[in-house]
């Protein structure tokens, strides 16, 4: 077992877990009944990482070590992740994403903070968080299924016409 190197637990009522598991590459909890994110510190080669659909309401992942630096992929989609503040946000959730280093597909879709539903008067269009995702993650490929060079390409638009207005 500790050679696996997929692991498939779709739809299994999974609420926690703990692995031991250097070689896996593929790990896919989507439908499942986790409200935390799971820890992984151990999953040295990971590359994809599936937590769609989910109960997950806190976004507060441990990346450290190699986990974070192999990690291409990661669906956190269809869960409940909130942030209270704007503020909350950058410290909780950009602070952490931006680890990711090689991160290549991102989904976030369906989840209250991609909405724009953040508390406190924190709140984001969906475009606006998008912008501010793709900004942290220079490898990023694909976000919630689109072009991450299309966001990019917005960011740089605004910026070109910001300084044209001072």
């Amino acid at each position: 077992m500790q050679n696996l190197r997929h692991l498939l637990a779709k739809d299994n009522f999974i609420s926690e877990i703990k692995l031991n598991l250097p070689f896996l590459m593929t790990l896919d909890l989507s439908e499942n009944k986790f409200r935390r994110f799971p820890l992984l510190n151990d999953l040295v080669n990971l590359n994809h990482l599936n937590l769609n659909s989910n109960d997950i309401e806190n976004f507060k992942p441990d990346f450290k070590g190699l986990s974070c630096l192999t990690l291409k992929s990661l669906d956190i989609g269809q869960n409940q992740i909130s942030f209270p503040t704007g503020q909350d946000f950058f410290d909780d959730f950009l602070g952490r994403i931006k680890k990711l280093k090689n991160l290549k597909v991102l989904v976030v879709s369906d989840n209250p903070f991609v909405k724009g539903h953040m508390g406190g008067g924190g709140g984001h269009s969906d475009d606006r968080t998008l912008d501010q995702i793709v900004a942290q993650l220079p490898a990023l490929e694909l976000i919630n299924g689109e072009s991450a060079a299309y966001y990019r390409k917005m960011q740089a638009q605004m910026q070109k016409e910001g300084a044209g207005l001072k």
